[in-house]
């Protein structure tokens, strides 16, 4: 088992992230066989406040699209807020600058939903109450060559597909927040009807930044619902048993819950656990959330450029509100994926 805290406190790297130079380049002399993952973090404060950057980073990644070799884009939940009506309405807008552009899949986080109140006091999350299906129903996707399904009928539990050089063929699994056993009976449905498929998970709160998972007595799932599913019950029950998922992607962690709910850029907003599935297989669980920042998160995204031909993964951080990438090595490193 590999985290990061390995290599960014004793300044070396380990085996399962390595240093990315400074000077990445993505210009076509590369070689042809990669492709670049994009995944947006938590987009809430954007739909609430920074809309305009939201929607800048869905134009960026179209009209950059062929220049990085984009098939689809990750969304790691929490899309509003507040779950109210003109959040949704502005995430529809930021989106359509993908629509019919760019594959992408969205994921529910607990700000997307509502809750109950007593007395002027919040009382508890409702899982139902939700307005993705409202904005971003799965009807809206259907005749999409790339999208696969949904469970129960809602945005809440879904997958799509990408191709990649190689004859590479993935699958993006989105799993609900918090999800229950039901649903991760469904992803292992999915899951087992397609093993010639390499299997991308994005869930919204799996993995904590202190480079461990979500588990007892963190706050990122139980607090909102006790008796379902955080990180680690995900692991066990799911992840570690299927050998085609290799890669788990998750957000909602901004802040140290053990000291005083600290904001510190140099290692709050992201996490990275390299563990072993039970078939062998490397799998990668990697957070990133940024929403902290100036600005509801500065823009900043993650794009992960595939390599077939290294049996590679770099992953960097991006901004295009401010034009700018984050070159500290827990926003910027390689990960080992054998592809050929």
């Amino acid at each position: 088992m590999i985290n990061r805290r390995q290599f960014i406190r004793g300044g070396v790297l380990t085996a399962g992230a390595t240093a990315l130079a400074p000077n990445w380049v993505y210009a076509q002399k590369d070689g042809p066989e990669y492709f670049t993952l994009a995944v947006l973090p938590d987009t809430q404060n954007y739909s609430y406040r920074h809309p305009d950057i939201y929607t800048g980073q869905t134009r960026w990644l179209k009209e950059n699209a062929e220049k990085y070799r984009i098939p689809f884009v990750c969304h790691e939940g929490d899309i509003v807020q507040n779950n109210d009506l003109f959040e949704w309405e502005r995430a529809v807008v930021s989106h359509k600058e993908l629509d019919g552009n760019l594959p992408y899949g969205l994921n529910v986080g607990n700000h997307d939903f509502s809750w109950t109140w007593f007395n002027g006091k919040r009382g508890e999350m409702i899982r139902d109450v939700c307005r993705i299906d409202q904005f971003f129903p799965p009807s809206k996707f259907e005749k999409e060559s790339w999208w696969g399904g949904c469970f129960e009928n809602r945005n809440h539990n879904s997958y799509q597909y990408f191709d990649a050089p190689g004859g590479l063929k993935f699958l993006v699994l989105n799993i609900e927040f918090a999800p229950r056993d039901v649903a991760l009976d469904w992803g292992t449905a999915i899951i087992k009807k397609h093993p010639d498929h390499r299997v991308i998970v994005v869930t919204h709160a799996y993995m904590d930044n202190d480079d461990t998972r979500l588990g007892d007595g963190d706050r990122g799932v139980k607090l909102y619902f006790p008796d379902d599913n955080d990180g680690d019950s995900m692991w066990e029950k799911f992840v570690r048993k299927h050998k085609n998922i290799f890669l788990v992607l998750s957000g909602h962690i901004c802040k140290d819950s053990r000291n005083n709910f600290k904001f510190d850029t140099s290692y709050t907003e992201t996490g990275l656990l390299t563990s072993k599935g039970d078939h062998g297989n490397d799998v990668h669980q990697i957070l990133a959330d940024y929403q902290k920042r100036p600005n509801g998160g500065d823009g900043f995204l993650r794009l992960m450029r595939f390599t077939p031909e290294k049996n590679e993964i770099d992953v960097r951080t991006y901004s295009p509100f401010k034009d700018e990438w984050l070159t500290a090595s827990h926003n910027q490193f390689t990960l080992s994926y054998s592809m050929t």
